[in-house]
């Protein structure tokens, strides 16, 4: 048997198993005056396991983007081209020539005993910073082209930091990526007002965050 029938095998044997059905182990053993049902019946197992497949595939091509995974890369993997990757995932094709770091998280304090702060989420106070700052899967595009990090709660922009372009800093176990901002500290209103008059900036402190809320980590083309 190649692959190829034993993948198809492993497909039908898995979406038999999540449609109705009787006892049988495939639909083949089932009776004959109920053999049409039960092949329609694992059809529609199949049809849950296209669209399962559909929505992990997103997944992963999303991951690979936010490490920095281009178009190109992505249609190598699939087997497409870099047109038809860019078609099916068009969160690839870049916006514009300005990305920012975008952080979004959901509008609560969570214990994290394993992390070093004990804490993540709007702690508010001193500490807000270095719970903003990372640490996140940030490819190298990014790190090298972001000028501004914009953290979101709850799906509103809350702050925005400019970003010091010399100061990431990874961390060796997890591999991911901390900002530093300049001057330790969010944006003033003035500031935000000047980078987002000058077009630097996307987003304003209480505007709706673009990425899904508590989403993590999006670079955001503009």
């Amino acid at each position: 048997m190649s692959d190829g029938e034993s993948l198809h095998q492993d497909l039908r044997a898995i979406a038999w198993r999540w449609a109705p059905h009787s006892d049988a182990d495939s639909p083949e053993e089932v009776g004959l005056n109920d053999r049409k049902e039960a092949y329609l019946a694992r059809l529609g197992g199949l049809k849950a396991l296209a669209q399962a497949c559909k929505e992990a595939a997103d997944g992963d091509a999303r991951a690979a983007v936010e490490l920095g995974a281009s178009a190109e890369e992505l249609g190598a993997a699939w087997g497409i081209t870099r047109q038809a990757a860019a078609y099916r995932w068009p969160f690839t094709v870049r916006r514009g020539d300005r990305v920012a770091v975008v952080i979004s998280r959901a509008d609560r304090i969570r214990a994290a005993p394993q992390d070093r702060r004990g804490v993540l989420g709007e702690v508010g106070g001193a500490e807000q910073y270095d719970i903003d700052r990372g640490a996140w899967q940030i490819g190298a595009e990014a790190r090298r082209e972001a000028e501004y990090a914009i953290v979101a709660a709850g799906g509103t922009v809350r702050r925005i930091y400019r970003v010091d372009p010399a100061q990431w800093e990874q961390d060796p176990t997890t591999g991911k990526w901390s900002f530093a901002a300049v001057g330790d500290r969010p944006l003033s209103e003035p500031e935000v007002e000047v980078a987002y008059a000058s077009g630097r900036l996307p987003l304003r402190p209480g505007d709706p965050c673009p990425t899904l809320r508590g989403g993590a980590y999006r670079p955001l083309w503009f």
